[in-house]
């Protein structure tokens, strides 16, 4: 069991403060959600999930509305899978308001590094 000191605590915070100046954390705008949905993998590492929907366990027909319940198929719980990401639900055809600021709170970013205007490690 680790125990913290107060000199511990403060070279942490200090870390931390460290790593947000190199990497400040950067509100999601237009340009991201359109890197995210231009997702490209190899390409374009950057992707935005959101908790609006979420990925069960079949091979099609995957993405499920949050709230539906268990999948009737796969039979696969909510809290259990990811959130799916936006642009595998705009290559099925669902489409939100992607910039609402309603819909951009509900969002989760990943692999930063290729997020345009990001800094490189």
């Amino acid at each position: 069991m680790s125990i913290f000191t107060p000199e511990g605590l403060a070279a942490a915070k200090e870390r931390l403060a460290e790593h947000r100046r190199k990497f400040p954390i950067l509100p999601i705008d237009g340009e991201a959600v359109e890197a995210a949905l231009s997702y490209d993998g190899d390409a374009n590492p950057y992707f935005i999930t959101t908790h609006l929907y979420w990925d069960c366990e079949c091979d099609a027909d995957y993405i499920r509305a949050s709230g539906a319940g268990p999948c009737p198929r796969c039979g696969c719980e909510q809290d259990e899978m990811p959130d799916s990401r936006i642009n595998e639900m705009l290559a099925v055809g669902i489409v939100l308001d992607w910039l609402h600021p309603d819909v951009i709170a509900t969002y989760s970013e990943h692999s930063l590094e290729g997020r345009p205007g990001y800094p490189k490690a």
